[in-house]
């Protein structure tokens, strides 16, 4: 009796074990409760099975709340439970919603966005009511703060689920309303002035208009050239709040038109003795001190920032001291003002003055400030070389590469180092260090030629120089590669139908069966413009590869005639570009573009492999990418 009983305890242990706390969640996304409440915990639950961050031995949730506006990014690491992850958090008291990301814990270029359009929780109220926000504020992020944490945005989507919030909340629309006129003046160009009008109008019909409603008014108006309504509720804002938040505005206004330098100084402390409250006032010094230096005044722009260095950033103070340092004539107070900004970063790295961004969490702040010390690093350096100091740049760019060279680094600094080392004779370290950094993707045609002069220095002659150059090229295609196969996506592209500068329609879904490569750009893109001797080389490499097509889509220009902008600069640059017009700038927002020069490369079936943001600054490694690219979506 009593082994029966044993066995039979046995069998109920076992049983709990194993049906308790070994739960299984079938979702891929969860929370609970069902109705979270801002300032009351709420779990999230995660499996990341079949996306990018399935094999992650560590996860983090990133939480951007918001309401109107972001108000804060947060990060939570997540615990493996079973065959999902979790965490807690507590959604910040004012948020209304929340949109999350997952992100791999070791690797913040890993990252679940959820086909980048995240996932939204709204929040409720204590009645169980969901918060008006949680839907207008998401609608109004997609055509703001959105695109600044990686997620998609577009204004044609933010207006139309603006106008449902308007719909489904009346009683928030005015709050709302910033964010609407916004959009629609980009996206609705034609119709946007009788919009916003009729809009206007009917908050202007409102009894007891409160500050914000005035400030509406008076800015909105004048927006849409209605001066006679411009001026009549600017005056009437200035006499019920003549400290307000309107008033602050115009005043503002008033210091960024000034041309005068002298007045400008004079606003700026009169602006800050009237609203010693005003977000950020530093950033007055750091325009004034930015405006010295554009307009030649260096010597001003020095004596300036030395009376201000307590409000100076070091974005701003380090390229004001940069180009004071270009001057031959006062180079060693550019050269003082850099090494003061190098020593600014460096506090900053663990000791952060400033306060984090909302769009930050604290790991991508204390990331960014750590590239930030390393960008002040390599300014620092090169300035030293520039002036002749090559002994003491050194330590300077070495550490400067190598702390972000897995974020960005100018290869024309990799080039500086390396021939600094060569000029001091350093032969044996500038041979192991071109070894490395072509093994690490950052060969450039002037780093190969140091690369053979060093191995013909160290081995008489060039002979098996292309078998032992070959080794480190190899390494870089193959960590290339690497590198892009976790960067490939899968979706349809938007189809469109633009014409060229020949007058041809070109339509992208007519051109199935081939690779496609769209290069969004405008003439004022200096990144852009950079990058075009090395697309002409990509072109120049697949002109007679009937299967592989480039199209140069240009955008976002602000000319009287956008075609003829276009035409002289390809013209001028005899580049063998097919350029189509992106005149009312419909194709970029179709495609999501946040920024320029973004590529995108599309597989035989239509549909979008790749997408690139930005210039590395190596020319020569974007035919080698766009090639790899193909050739990956092709296996």
């Amino acid at each position: 009796m009593k082994s029966r009983f044993f066995v039979s305890l046995l069998l109920i242990l076992l049983f709990l074990l194993t049906s308790c706390g070994s739960e299984e969640f079938t979702g891929k996304f969860g929370y609970e409760p069902e109705s979270p409440e801002p300032g009351k915990t709420l779990t999230v639950k995660y499996n990341p099975q079949g996306t990018g961050l399935e094999n992650s031995k560590s996860i983090e949730l990133v939480v951007y709340s918001y309401n109107k506006d972001l108000i804060s990014s947060e990060g939570y690491l997540m615990k493996k439970v079973s065959n999902y992850w979790e965490a807690s958090l507590t959604p910040h008291a004012e948020a209304e919603g929340l949109l999350i990301k997952f992100v791999d814990g070791d690797d913040l270029e890993l990252e679940d966005l959820n086909d980048k359009q995240g996932y939204r929780i709204s929040l409720y109220d204590k009645s169980g009511i969901v918060f008006p926000g949680a839907s207008a504020g998401y609608a109004a992020a997609l055509g703001s703060w959105i695109r600044s944490v990686g997620l998609d945005g577009d204004s044609e989507t933010s207006i139309a689920k603006l106008r449902e919030a308007f719909q489904t909340y009346p009683e928030v629309k005015t709050d709302y309303l910033e964010f609407y006129f916004r959009q629609i003046l980009r996206a609705e160009k034609e119709t946007a002035n009788e919009t916003i009008a009729a809009e206007l109008d009917a908050v202007a019909a409102k009894e007891n208009l409160t500050e914000d409603e005035l400030t509406l008014l008076a800015s909105w108006y004048a927006r849409i050239d209605n001066t006679d309504k411009a001026d009549e509720y600017s005056k009437l804002v200035y006499k019920k709040y003549p400290s307000g938040k309107y008033v602050q505005t115009q005043k503002e206004n008033e210091y960024y038109s000034e041309k005068d330098f002298g007045r400008k100084a004079e606003l700026i402390e009169e602006i800050l003795s009237a609203y010693p409250e005003i977000e950020n006032p530093n950033r007055f010094y750091n325009d004034l001190a930015y405006q010295y230096v554009r307009n030649g005044k260096l010597v001003e722009a020095y004596d300036f920032i030395k009376a201000n260095l307590d409000k100076m950033e070091f974005g701003y103070l380090n390229y004001c001291a940069g180009r004071i340092a270009d001057d031959e004539a006062i180079k060693e107070k550019g050269l003082e003002l850099m090494k003061t900004a190098l020593d600014l970063a460096k506090t900053e790295v663990g000791n952060p003055k400033g306060e984090k961004p909302e769009y930050s969490t604290n790991r991508e702040w204390a990331e960014n400030r750590k590239h930030t010390y390393g960008s002040a690093l390599i300014s620092y350096g090169a300035a030293l070389v520039k002036s002749g100091d090559n002994e003491n740049a050194l330590d300077y760019l070495e550490e400067g590469i190598e702390t972000n060279k897995n974020y960005y680094v100018d290869v024309a600094d990799i080039e500086t180092y390396i021939s600094s080392l060569i000029e001091l004779e350093r032969f044996e370290k500038a041979q192991e260090k071109v070894e490395y950094y072509v093994s690490e993707g950052f060969g450039t045609s002037q780093l190969f030629d140091y690369m053979r002069d060093l191995y013909i220095r160290k081995n008489g002659s060039e002979t098996g120089f292309q078998e032992y150059a070959a080794k480190f090229e190899s390494a870089a295609k193959q960590l290339m590669i690497e590198e892009l196969k976790k960067e490939m996506i899968n979706y349809p592209a938007p189809d469109f139908t633009l014409t060229n500068l020949e007058g041809k329609k070109v339509t992208l879904s007519s051109l199935k069966g081939k690779n496609v490569i769209i290069d969004f750009w405008a003439t004022w893109c200096g990144p852009c413009l950079n990058s075009f001797p090395g697309m002409q080389k990509a072109v120049d490499r697949f002109k007679d590869n009937p299967d592989v097509e480039f199209l140069f889509v240009n955008t976002w220009e602000n000319v009287e005639d956008k075609k003829k902008n276009a035409e002289d600069f390809i013209k001028q640059n005899n580049y063998t570009f097919n350029v189509l017009m992106d005149f009312d700038n419909k194709v970029i927002e179709s495609f999501k573009v946040s920024g320029i020069p973004t590529k995108f490369i599309i597989d035989a079936n239509g549909n979008v492999r790749f997408k690139s943001v930005g210039f590395s600054g190596n020319t020569d490694k974007i035919p080698d990418e766009i090639a790899a690219m193909i050739e990956l979506i092709q296996s």
